[in-house]
C-alpha cells in the first residue's frame, strides 16, 4: 500500500546531507530532447564532490548537472540520460569509484544510478509514494550499501537490489540526514521548525536499526521557540567518518554543537564571534581529515559580508578562512578528499580554497554583472569560420569551448577582466574581440586574455558592421568608427517622455547587407524596433513591430512580430503583409527563421516557444522544448536543426527537427 505523504507549503529552505557533502535542491524537470549546454547559470543548486578522486566536484546550475575533475578548471556535462529528471540530490558511493545515485527532481522522486563517473545515467525505480513534494530531497548511504532518501517528510531506504522500503513519516520536512558510516543503519534526521505555515519545534532523530526504532536527541539545542527564533530553523548533520560516535548539528541562529556521545548530550562550540544570533548558512566535514570542520555564516549586521572559518581540531579552536574570497553571501561548502574547499555564493559564483593559499575563483558570480537592468539571459557566440569554438554568457559567467561544447573552461574571469553580456568579433579579424558589459566596451587582442577599456557606460549589445566600426546598445544607441577611440549618440537614450528610457535589448546586423542593422528596443516594458540602412549612422523607428529579422536567403525580405501577427515585406521594410497570427502568452522576445527550412518560423515569448512549418499558416508547440523561460532562440551555424534556447536558467542546445 503506497504512503501517501501530505502537501505542505513550498519552504526558503533546502535539504543538506553533509556526509558526502552533498546540496539538494528544487530543480524543475527538463524538457524531452535539450541538454544544457554550459555551466552558467544564476543559482548553483547542488555542489559535491567525491570522497574517493580528488578535484573531481559536481555542481548543478538551472537543471544541468556539470562535472570537473581537474578542480574546477575545466566542466564537462554528466546529464545523459538525466535529461527529462533534473537533480535534486547527488551523491558519490564511497566505496564503489565512479559510481553515483541522483534522486530526480520537480514532482518525481525517480532515482538514477551512475557506474561510469556521471558520463551515462539509468533510471533504477521509483518510490512507492503519491502527492510528491518537490523540496525536502536528500540522499545518503551508509556501509552496506543501503541508500536512504528524504522525500519530503518520509524517509525511505533503496538496496542494490532494487527494493524500496518506506521507513517513517515525521510529519515534517526533512532537512538534512547524515550516515554513521562505520555501523549499517546508524542514521541522524532533522526536521523542520515549520509545518503549515505553523512554527513547531524542530528536531533531531537517530536510529541505529535502520528506522525500525527512533528516539529523539535534540536534548537543548533546539528549543520549542526556535522556529520564531530563527524564521525557520536550518538544521545541518554530519558524523565524523572515522569517529561515528562524533555528531556535528549546525542550527542557523543558535549555532554549532558537538556530541561525543551519538546525541545522548550536546555542547556548543565557539568560533570566536561574540554575536548571540549567528546566521549559519553552511557546515561540512571534511572527508579525509574527521577533525576538520568548515562553516560558514553571516556577519553581525545585514550590510556586512558573510564568514568562512576552519577548525582542524574538532570545533575547539577556530580561524578565519576569508583571505582572497570575493564572495559576500554563502550559499554551499564542499570540501574534497585532498582538503580543497570549494564556496558556491548565492549568485552563481564557484570559489577554490586550497589550504594557505587565497580563494580564487572557479566560475564569477553574477551580482552587479549586468547593466540597464535588462533580466538576464543566456546568449551564445560563434566565432565566425570556426563553429567549433563556441562562447556563452549569462550576467556576466562568461564560458569558452574549442570543441563544439564538450568540455568548457571559464572565460574572461581573471582580476581585471569584463563581466560581459556581449561578445562580438571583428568582421575582419575574428581573433579581435569586443565585449559589452556594465563598466563599459572593452577590446581584447589575445583572444581574451586581457582587456582594455574603449567607453565607460553600461553596455548590453554590440553590433560591428565593418572593420573599425562598433555599434554599443545600452541606454541609447553610439557608435565609434575609429575602433572605439571616438563615439559619438547616434539614437538618443531619452524617449519621447523624461521618464521613458530607450534600453537596447539587441543589435543584429543584416549578414547579407552588413549595414543593415535591427535594433530591439526595451521601453516602459514593451518591445519595439529601429532599423539603420546606413551601418547605424541614422535610426527610424518601424512602426507597430516588437521584432524584426532578415530572410536568411532573400536580403530585401524581412519579417516581423507584430503583436500576434507574422508579417513579411519583399521590399526592405516598405510594405508589410501578414502572413499568420499565432496565439502566445506574453509579447514575443525573439523570431527566427529556419536557415535550412526558409518555411519554418519560431517564435520566442516569456516561457514558450511556438513553430510553424507552413510559412505562417499554423502553429505548434515542439515536444523538444527544454521546459524553463527561454528568450532568445539560435541555429546552429553549419548543422541542420540544431539550435541554441537561451534563458534565466542558461542556454540548452535542442535538436528541433521536422
Amino acid at each position: 500500500m503506497p504512503l501517501r505523504t501530505r502537501s505542505l507549503l513550498a519552504l526558503p529552505f533546502l535539504l543538506t546531507a553533509l556526509l558526502l557533502g552533498g546540496f539538494a535542491a528544487f530543480v524543475s524537470a527538463a524538457g524531452d530532447a535539450g541538454r544544457p549546454f554550459s555551466p552558467a547559470g544564476l543559482t548553483i543548486y547542488l555542489l559535491v564532490t567525491d570522497p574517493t578522486a580528488p578535484g573531481t566536484v559536481y555542481l548543478s546550475v538551472g537543471a544541468g548537472l556539470f562535472k570537473s575533475t581537474d578542480g574546477g578548471r575545466t566542466w564537462y556535462w554528466s546529464g545523459r540520460g538525466l535529461e527529462r529528471a533534473g537533480v535534486a540530490a547527488l551523491l558519490a558511493d564511497p566505496s564503489r569509484p565512479g559510481t553515483l545515485y541522483a534522486l530526480g527532481g520537480g514532482y518525481s522522486a525517480d532515482l538514477f544510478s551512475s557506474t561510469d563517473g556521471g558520463a551515462s545515467w539509468r533510471r533504477l525505480t521509483s518510490p512507492p509514494l503519491e502527492d510528491i513534494q518537490p523540496l525536502g530531497r536528500g540522499l545518503a548511504i551508509d556501509r552496506s550499501g543501503k541508500i536512504y532518501a528524504a522525500l519530503g517528510h518520509a524517509l525511505a531506504s533503496f538496496n542494490r537490489a532494487g527494493t524500496w522500503t518506506l521507513i517513517r513519516d515525521f510529519n515534517a520536512p526533512i532537512q538534512s540526514l547524515a550516515v554513521d558510516s562505520t555501523a549499517p543503519g546508524a542514521l541522524y534526521v532533522a526536521t523542520s521548525s515549520v509545518v503549515g505555515g505553523v512554527s513547531i519545534p524542530a528536531q533531531l532523530h537517530k536510529t541505529e536499526d535502520g528506522g525500525r526504532t527512533w528516539k529523539d536527541i535534540s536534548g537543548d539545542i533546539l528549543p520549542p521557540a526556535l522556529g520564531q527564533r530563527t524564521g525557520f530553523g536550518m538544521v545541518f548533520l554530519g558524523v565524523a567518518a572515522t569517529h561515528p560516535a562524533t555528531v556535528y548539528a549546525g542550527v542557523s541562529g543558535q549555532g554549532i554543537f558537538q556530541s561525543t556521545n551519538g546525541g545522548a548530550s550536546w555542547r556548543r562550540l565557539s568560533l570566536g564571534q561574540s554575536i548571540d544570533y549567528m546566521a549559519l548558512k553552511a557546515l561540512t566535514l571534511d572527508a579525509a581529515d574527521p577533525a576538520t570542520l568548515y562553516a560558514a555564516y553571516g556577519g553581525a549586521s545585514s550590510r556586512e559580508p558573510d564568514h568562512v572559518a576552519v577548525s582542524h581540531d574538532a570545533g575547539a579552536t577556530w580561524r578565519n578562512r576569508d583571505h582572497g574570497r570575493t564572495t559576500t553571501a554563502v550559499r554551499l561548502l564542499a570540501a574534497d578528499s585532498s582538503g580543497v574547499l570549494f564556496a558556491a555564493d548565492l549568485f552563481g559564483g564557484l570559489q577554490l580554497s586550497t589550504k594557505g593559499c587565497p580563494w580564487r575563483n572557479l566560475i564569477r558570480n553574477h551580482a552587479g554583472g549586468l547593466a540597464g537592468g535588462i533580466f538576464p539571459q543566456g546568449k551564445v557566440r560563434f566565432r565566425p569560420g570556426s563553429p567549433s569554438t563556441v562562447y556563452t554568457l549569462l550576467a556576466g559567467q562568461n564560458w569558452k569551448s574549442i570543441d563544439g561544447g564538450k568540455a568548457w573552461t571559464a572565460f574572461a574571469a581573471s582580476p581585471g577582466s569584463p563581466s560581459l553580456n556581449d561578445l562580438a568579433f571583428d568582421p575582419a579579424d575574428p581573433g579581435l574581440l569586443y565585449g559589452a558589459a556594465g563598466t563599459g566596451v572593452f577590446r581584447s587582442n589575445d583572444g581574451g586574455a586581457s582587456w582594455v577599456r574603449l567607453r565607460e557606460a553600461a553596455v548590453n549589445t554590440l553590433a560591428l558592421p565593418q572593420p573599425g566600426t562598433i555599434l554599443a546598445g545600452g541606454c541609447g544607441i553610439v557608435r565609434s568608427t575609429d575602433g572605439g577611440t571616438t563615439w559619438q549618440e547616434v539614437l538618443s537614450c531619452q524617449g519621447a517622455s523624461p521618464s521613458d528610457r530607450r534600453e537596447i535589448e539587441r543589435l543584429r546586423i543584416n549578414p547579407a547587407v552588413p549595414n543593415e542593422i535591427f535594433a530591439t528596443v526595451l521601453s516602459f516594458g514593451a518591445r519595439s524596433t529601429y532599423t539603420s540602412q546606413d551601418g547605424g549612422t541614422t535610426w527610424r523607428l518601424v512602426p507597430g513591430t516588437n521584432v524584426l529579422i532578415p530572410d536568411p536567403s532573400h536580403p530585401r525580405t524581412l519579417y516581423a512580430a507584430r503583436g500576434n501577427d507574422l508579417a513579411r515585406s519583399t521590399d526592405g521594410g516598405g510594405t508589410w503583409s501578414t502572413i499568420g497570427t499565432f496565439e502566445s502568452i506574453g509579447e514575443v522576445a525573439d523570431l527566427v527563421v529556419d536557415p535550412a527550412r526558409p518555411d519554418t518560423f519560431y517564435v520566442v515569448t516569456l516561457g514558450s516557444l511556438l513553430r510553424s512549418q507552413d510559412a505562417g499558416k499554423t502553429w505548434e508547440t515542439p515536444s523538444q522544448l527544454p521546459l524553463f523561460n527561454i528568450a532568445t532562440l539560435i541555429p546552429h551555424p553549419t548543422t541542420p536543426h540544431l539550435f541554441y534556447a537561451g534563458g534565466s536558467n542558461g542556454v540548452y542546445e535542442v535538436r528541433l527537427e521536422p
